[in-house]
């Protein structure tokens, strides 16, 4: 990741021609992602870990931004992703075991975005801290053929606070409207488990009593995906040509 950034800020620093073209002034979008999620320290309440498995989430948001210089600004969002994690797993009867946790939360990252390229095409670096809002919770649960759904909100802070990193390109498609699609990547700092339930024994939601074999460790967020949508640039002239420093 640290090579990554070194790179396109010595592109940023090195290369101010390419920069002459991108565009100043407001701009209005709306997007879509598709990510994969993750909870980084299984919340498992002290019981034994389970197998992780793949699970993907689907994200929506509008931005709105303003780009300070031809090379600087920042982007703001709302939108709502759905996040969680999902482990598969065999006890020791050789049943199958399910758990799938959902996820729903309201996020809103305030980013810095650092621009180059050419005229119709600007590649960006944006970065920055994102609010999280838990708005809904849930946990299924299985073993062998029996079923548990859990409404979880109270399982879980409502609040989650972590860093956002996108790394993409701005596209033209008329004066106007420009296509944005990139990466993004999320990482919470903070503990996404409440103080209720960050210790609890009874893993398996079944009324047994389970011995804690490790200190307890704090559960994050961390997603990452691939981005697109639309957006609207309020600085272009009469003739179509782009505004330069």
């Amino acid at each position: 990741m640290k090579t990554i950034y070194y790179f396109l800020l010595s592109l940023w620093i090195v290369c101010p021609s390419f920069l002459a073209n991108a565009q100043k002034g407001f701009h209005i979008g709306a997007g879509i992602g598709f990510n994969s999620v993750w909870i980084i320290n299984q919340n498992t309440y002290g019981g034994p870990e389970l197998e992780y498995a793949p699970k993907f989430g689907l994200s929506y948001d509008g931005a709105f931004g303003y780009n300070i210089t031809s090379r600087i600004g920042f982007q703001t969002e709302i939108g709502v992703a759905h996040q969680g994690q999902k482990y598969e797993d065999i006890n020791s009867d050789g049943d199958p075991i399910l758990r799938d946790i959902d996820l729903r939360y309201m996020h809103i990252p305030i980013m810095f975005k650092f621009m180059g390229g050419s005229s119709d095409t600007r590649f960006y670096m944006m970065l920055g801290p994102q609010l999280n809002y838990l708005q809904s919770a849930s946990i299924h649960q299985s073993v062998a053929s029996e079923s548990t759904d859990i409404p979880a909100k109270s399982y879980f802070e409502n609040q989650d606070i972590g860093l956002a990193l996108g790394l993409g390109a701005d596209i033209m498609l008329n004066e106007n409207f420009y296509l944005n699609t990139g990466l993004r990547f999320y990482y919470g700092f903070t503990d996404i488990n409440s103080v209720t339930y960050r210790q609890q024994y009874d893993t398996n939601f079944d009324g047994e009593i389970d011995r804690k074999d490790k200190p307890y460790e704090k559960s994050t967020n961390f997603y990452g995906g691939f981005t697109i949508g639309i957006h609207y640039l309020f600085n272009r002239n009469e003739t179509g040509t782009e505004t330069t420093e």
